[in-house]
């Protein structure tokens, strides 16, 4: 079966092995450790949206990559506070690491998550800069308060991930250059398609951006 985010993923991978890179050695070894540790399904849905959002606004996903990172740091974020919940059980950066270095690794996934945005186009204006930190901040009220509904059932990195995908097509849509109306428009999509099945979600997320504010 064709990977439809094959491009996507080497784009996002290789930014996030870089971010790892440029990161102190004591909270970038915790990073690190985290994110090879993660199956990719639990940070990466949200951050392709991202990239795709940028793409059905008429920009280019490169554009969306600090966003989509910031998603994808923001998702690990959350995999480490569920694991913390869940430390008894599968084994987690908190079973590997202890409970005050997981917490740090958390703190530093969101430190990374506003840092990935630093690296925004240089067209953004400081009003639209803002604007992308508190789309970010806002997603990470979201994610939390669907784990906190979640209540540790179900599968809790799909629910992270669906929480994060409105915010994740506003943040694509703001930096692939989108106006106001088109990214109101990618926000509700991508509310609307957190509520749909699992297949029914990946089939939209695989089809073409560029119809999707034409639907």
């Amino acid at each position: 079966m064709q990977d439809v985010w094959a491009g996507r993923r080497e784009m996002l991978q290789g930014a996030i092995y870089r971010q790892m890179d440029a990161t102190p050695f004591t909270c970038g070894q915790l990073v690190r450790e985290q994110v090879e540790a993660s199956d990719p399904a639990g940070y990466e849905t949200a951050a392709f949206a991202c990239l795709a959002a940028a793409e059905a606004a008429g920009g280019s996903a490169a554009a969306a990559l600090p966003g989509a990172l910031s998603m994808a740091f923001l998702s690990q974020m959350a995999l480490v506070f569920v694991g913390l919940e869940n430390s008894g059980g599968a084994a987690s950066l908190s079973t590997a690491w202890g409970m005050p270095r997981a917490l740090n690794a958390g703190d530093a996934m969101f430190a990374l998550a506003h840092q990935s945005l630093l690296a925004a186009p240089d067209e953004l204006t400081t009003e639209e800069r803002l604007q992308a930190t508190r789309i970010l901040d806002s997603g990470s009220r979201e994610i939390v308060e669907a784990l906190f509904a979640a209540n540790g059932d179900g599968d809790l990195a799909a629910t992270g991930q669906r929480a994060l995908l409105s915010p994740a097509m506003a943040l694509g849509g703001l930096l692939g250059g989108a106006d106001a109306g088109a990214r109101e428009r990618l926000e509700q999509l991508g509310h609307q398609w957190s509520l749909l099945p699992a297949e029914a979600l990946s089939r939209q997320l695989a089809s073409d951006p560029r119809r999707w504010l034409a639907t």
